[in-house]
């Protein structure tokens, strides 16, 4: 039986310092920092968010960012073409989630 405490080789990511919950705050500051206006402007980043969440897939992270993007006026032509090249990259998953969701934000 192996030793669940020792530890790992130095180039692994496991040498976090903080608790779950410090390193899940981090992370929403880290998402709510990446959406924010840049070089790229917010309804790129908003089109680019429902692209990865319907490739990933993530359902929940998918009906969010719909919701977002009908909210700060993004077309339903932007967001077929959005779903088209999540589906170009991610096949027939990102496709059939897009056809589930794509009425329910409308």
């Amino acid at each position: 039986m192996t030793d669940k405490n020792k530890s790992l080789p130095n180039d692994c990511c496991a040498e976090g310092s903080g608790t779950p919950d410090q390193a899940l705050d981090l992370f929403q500051d880290f998402m709510g920092t990446s959406l924010r206006p840049g070089a790229v402007d917010i309804l790129t980043k908003e089109l680019i968010a429902v692209a990865l969440s319907l490739a990933v897939p993530c359902v929940p992270c998918a009906r969010i960012h719909l919701r977002k993007a009908r909210e700060m006026g993004i077309s339903d032509a932007e967001l077929e073409e959005t779903a088209a090249i999540a589906t170009a990259f991610a096949g027939c998953r990102a496709l059939m989630l897009w056809n589930e969701l794509k009425s329910e934000s409308a």
